[in-house]
């Protein structure tokens, strides 16, 4: 059950960073600024 599932994962992996790769580039470029943000207010709360 577990191979199945990998293996699905694996043939849908590329075709699913196709579709995302340009949402996932600018939410790494989001992320990092969030990740600073939740940084500061982690620090002074």
């Amino acid at each position: 059950m577990f191979n199945t599932d990998s293996l699905a994962w694996k043939w849908h992996i590329p075709e699913l960073a196709r579709q995302i790769y340009p949402w996932v580039s600018w939410l790494y470029q989001e992320y990092y600024g969030l990740a600073g943000a939740f940084l500061v207010i982690g620090l002074f709360f």
